[in-house]
């Protein structure tokens, strides 16, 4: 009797034993490394921004912008192009005048545009290991792999042709003088205009880039879950200097006895035509800030088919304000990529 009371114990203490392990067992989340060849992540990536906002005190704006974008092999570097419209202007297009107090650019107004290219070139290339955590499903059990990254440091320098129309709240106002013949034949003229505003910048800055291809596969023994990550983040700020700061003559509408008044009769009226110009120039009416700087971060998906985020703030070269000359910027877009050699 006292037989079979020791064999039950055992049977139940082996029973108590193994049961936790057994229910740990069938609970328990594995992982592999499917892919994690960094050499195999795509180098060549198109951007297209579907939609851009920017908060910008002289012309605040929608836009869009095309880029494209090459990483050289071994990540040495890279090169880009890209080319941004806005299609939301503050201020619409202006070709006429509207009355007599309405100066127009003798150009015309355009929208705001920013046509550039840089290259980068990365003096510190690491591979780093990082802790991927994949849970499976809904579970919180989860399984820690260290999966290799690049971590890339660099410099880089680039132009941009950049134009917006330049408007403090709407309008700008312009007064001067406009000699009519003699030294002492002048009339004094006030006038409102959203005058175009041109330069060059360039552009010297430091980046930060974490270059991510990997893809894992998790299972719990009733099914299977895939992680994938292929993306490319930057960090960056750049300095900017402003050449070739220039404001397009401004069209300021006169009366009938302006200096360059048209002669012709107007119509069988008589008199002049009421409206006639004279080409100011307005670029000594501003002082200039030739400096400037920005940081950023974008997020691009290096799939065959992926997206892009990104945000940038900073302030441009341009008239002696820095606060006036501020600006944000937020984008989304979709990125097509393919490896190239």
């Amino acid at each position: 009797m006292t037989y079979f009371k020791s064999v039950s114990l055992l049977v139940v203490l082996s029973l108590l034993v193994l049961m936790p392990l057994k229910i740990w067992s069938q609970g328990q989340v594995g992982a592999t490394i499917k892919d994690n060849k960094l050499e195999d992540s795509r180098n060549l990536t198109i951007t297209a921004t579907i939609i851009g906002l920017e908060v910008y005190n002289p012309n605040l704006n929608f836009f869009i912008e095309g880029k494209l974008l090459y990483r050289f092999k071994k990540e040495l570097g890279w090169i880009k192009a890209n080319y941004s419209l806005a299609y939301g202007d503050r201020i619409g297009q202006v070709i006429e005048s509207s009355s007599s107090q309405e100066a127009i650019p003798a150009n015309g107004t355009q929208p705001l545009r920013n046509i550039g290219g840089s290259i980068g070139f990365n003096f510190k290339r690491k591979e780093v290991y990082k802790v991927a955590r994949a849970s499976f499903f809904q579970k919180r059990k989860t399984v820690d792999l260290r999966i290799k990254s690049y971590r890339l440091y660099g410099v880089h320098i680039g132009y941009e042709s950049f134009r917006t129309i330049f408007a403090q709240g709407s309008t700008t106002s312009y007064t001067g003088t406009i000699h009519q013949g003699l030294p002492h034949d002048t009339s004094v003229i006030t006038s409102d205009a959203t005058p175009m505003f041109r330069m060059g910048i360039v552009s010297l800055g430091i980046h930060r880039q974490l270059v991510d291809h990997y893809e894992i596969e998790v299972s719990n023994g009733s099914g299977t879950a895939v992680y994938t990550n292929k993306s490319c983040s930057m960090v960056y700020a750049d300095f900017l200097f402003g050449v070739n700061m220039t404001f397009d003559d401004l069209l300021i509408p006169l009366n009938g006895n302006g200096p360059n008044s048209n002669p012709q009769p107007y119509g069988n009226l008589g008199g002049n035509d009421p409206f006639n110009f004279y080409q100011a120039n307005i670029n000594g009416s501003y002082k200039k800030i030739p400096v400037g700087a920005r940081i950023g971060w974008e997020l691009t998906g290096l799939k065959s088919v992926g997206y892009m985020v990104g945000v940038e703030a900073g302030f441009r070269p341009g008239i002696m304000d820095p606060l006036y000359n501020l600006y944000f910027s937020v984008k989304v877009g979709i990125t097509f990529n393919i490896k190239a050699k």
